[in-house]
């Protein structure tokens, strides 16, 4: 950790970071990671997990081996495994990770044998952060029990599944009860601060708020898709989820700050902190990425500064609550000067950062900033599947930049998500209203964009969109399912 971070962010607890985003090397790390958080995979620990793929491999590498009921050689589950349900690896995974097995995660059993995000060491869970991004969208720890209980079971494989999933889960089941596989239970829970915030706090950030309602919408139509279309959909929405959630964490603390330089803290509220930052079109992801960790650095050593001219124990920085800290600011603005943090915020960064280390070289930054590079960005194709990645946030452009172009299976989540939260029982929605919809979970898409552009385009590859004049002018989209 930094110097900054752990003299000056790490102190001021309620802007922090509870759980420090790294880099995730696979999409399906996420989903993998989920699976062992909520227990439901043999092996639940993050550790381990590549050594039991290489231990899989050996096993299924065995001629003639038996190892189920139903007698399915290990040739017939190598095809499973290599034809089947594999998933993408990089170039670089293709060349190192030879033994490793990269399986798409269509069953819970899959987190046991692949997608952590380590292959040694003590990987960081991203399962865990799902979890508590959840947790910071609600109102009541009821309201979360009741997700988290509903997520699960959905995430499950019960009767009500289609028969390749239930068949994989079986034979994965029959093959994991190996010896050499690990099956260590879960060490990683969700963490402690984030429970304190959130009794802090008792409010429901606005973007998560908005991003839960879409994972209820998730949860509730499994039954309309096969077992690999739903978890194609979970998978799209999770990235997107954990993308926006902490890309607007990164905002907050800059949000106040923002009204405190420009004297207009008798307008601080919890509702004007949490204001959701939205992204559009064609936006540079290098922009969006660095411009917010720069803010959240800076924004971070200023308040801390601010709140200790303030007369706020620095030691006790770490106990405020949410409705203190506004009180101080409310109290206490008028006998602060601005310019003098200001300048002494800039000295501290030029003192810790020289030309050649800069902010988003720090460590801690590094690994964030890597977080966001990678969870969003489409994947390249490196199998002979020509496994395509259609869920991703950001494309490169002509330049060889990534900008936003969201993909057509996550663009096709997002509006079944829309159309259902949209219970007006018609079989369309509007551009106006999909526009809406798009803003409550931070994208800034207009109706001409939806009708004319990008957005526009997919919507008619997937057969959506309809040659109908709504009353604004607009047109309609079907919903799906519909």
């Amino acid at each position: 950790m930094s110097a900054i971070h752990s003299e000056y962010i790490s102190k001021l607890f309620l802007f922090d970071f509870d759980r420090k985003p790294e880099n995730i090397p696979t999409p399906e790390t996420l989903l993998c990671s989920l699976y062992r958080q909520l227990e439901l995979s043999s092996h639940q620990n993050e550790n381990g997990v590549w050594d039991n793929s290489v231990e899989l491999n050996k096993i299924i590498s065995k001629e003639n081996h038996k190892y189920s009921v139903e007698n399915l050689s290990s040739d017939n589950f190598r095809i499973i495994t290599e034809k089947l349900i594999a998933s993408n690896k990089s170039k670089e995974q293709e060349i190192k990770n030879k033994n490793h097995l990269y399986l798409k995660p269509l069953v819970p059993e899959i987190a046991s044998v692949s997608h952590s995000a380590r292959l040694s060491g003590n990987p960081w869970n991203p399962g865990a952060m799902i979890l508590e991004e959840i947790l910071n969208g609600c109102s009541s720890l009821d309201e979360y029990e009741e997700i988290r209980h509903n997520l699960k079971d959905a995430l499950s494989i019960t009767i009500s599944d289609d028969i390749w999933a239930k068949f994989l889960q079986h034979e994965l089941n029959s093959i994991l009860k190996n010896d050499t596989i690990k099956k260590d239970s879960i060490t990683n829970k969700i963490h402690k601060d984030t429970f304190i915030k959130f009794r802090r706090r008792l409010f429901a950030i606005p973007i998560n708020q908005e991003l839960n309602k879409g994972l209820k919408v998730i949860i509730e139509h499994k039954a309309n898709f096969s077992r690999q279309r739903w978890i194609n959909i979970v998978e799209s929405y999770l990235r997107y989820y954990l993308f926006t959630s902490n890309f607007n964490k990164l905002q907050y603390c800059h949000n106040l700050v923002e009204r405190i330089i420009e004297n207009k803290t008798d307008n601080i509220t919890l509702e004007t902190i949490y204001n959701q930052k939205t992204i559009s079109i064609n936006d540079k992801r290098k922009n969006l990425i660095e411009g917010a960790i720069r803010k959240h650095l800076f924004s971070n050593i200023f308040l801390y500064l601010y709140l200790e001219k303030c007369g706020v124990d620095i030691d006790g920085m770490s106990e405020l609550t949410y409705e203190q800290m506004i009180t101080t600011i409310h109290k206490e603005s008028k006998n602060i000067t601005v310019d003098e943090i200001l300048k002494l915020t800039n000295e501290i960064i030029k003192r810790n950062h020289s030309e050649e280390m800069t902010m988003l070289n720090m460590s801690t930054t590094k690994n964030m900033k890597e977080f966001f590079e990678y969870i969003g960005r489409k994947r390249e194709i490196t199998n002979y599947n020509n496994i395509q990645d259609i869920n991703y946030l950001f494309i490169k452009d002509s330049t060889r930049d990534y900008i936003l172009k969201p993909g057509i299976g996550l663009t096709y989540s997002l509006v079944l998500i829309a159309s259902k939260l949209n219970n007006d029982g018609m079989t369309t929605i509007s551009a106006a209203d999909l526009s809406i919809y798009f803003k409550s979970i931070g994208l800034n898409i207009s109706t001409n964009e939806i009708s004319d552009g990008y957005i526009g385009n997919q919507l008619n590859l997937l057969g959506l969109f309809i040659e109908t004049p709504d009353s604004e002018g607009g047109i309609q989209i079907k919903k799906p399912l519909a």
